[in-house]
């Protein structure tokens, strides 16, 4: 994306929490594989369960946010986009209705000069990263937009809440 990249950038994996609940998952399947194995003396289901839990947690580790002074990298199951603040246009939280979410859900966006967006999933990562983002926003004079709806309202508390923690 022209030039060479910020050396000071700082790297967000996935969040513990959702290491945590894959663990939950795959112990539950782990122990029903066991008690299947024990029952009927057929480990294939366990042999499975392992394998899909190794995959799983594999392509979680693939999930990756890194913000720089002058941008930032993100990286999903679908690819990487990698967006330098100069080029951004504006940045805004949108809520986004479902059946099963009547409250909508918040999903951050980046929107760039050219019209392109990217997307970026906040709650992959921990509170900090979407913290950091958000200040290095804001510190290259781009604005966060937060529509007056909780679900936005919500996410953008929480990220101001950690940018206050991290300013000590």
């Amino acid at each position: 994306m022209g030039g060479e990249p910020a050396t000071d950038s700082q790297v967000y994996r996935v969040g513990a929490h959702l290491l945590a609940i894959g663990g939950v998952f795959a112990s539950l399947f782990a122990a029903l594989g066991i008690a299947i194995a024990v029952k009927k003396g057929d480990w294939m289901f366990l042999m499975v369960d392992i394998g899909v839990v190794a995959v799983l947690f594999l392509l979680l580790q693939v999930l990756r946010l890194e913000v720089r002074s002058d941008g930032f990298k993100y990286r999903n199951l679908s690819g990487s986009r990698e967006v330098l603040f100069a080029e951004v246009s504006r940045a805004y939280i949108e809520v986004v209705r479902a059946s099963r979410a009547p409250q909508g859900v918040g999903v951050f966006w980046v929107e760039r000069r050219d019209r392109g967006r990217v997307k970026v999933n906040l709650r992959t990562f921990p509170i900090q990263a979407a913290a950091a983002l958000f200040t290095a926003l804001e510190m290259h004079g781009i604005q966060i937009e937060v529509p007056d709806e909780w679900a936005a309202r919500r996410i953008a508390d929480q990220v101001r809440a950690e940018q206050a923690k991290m300013r000590g």
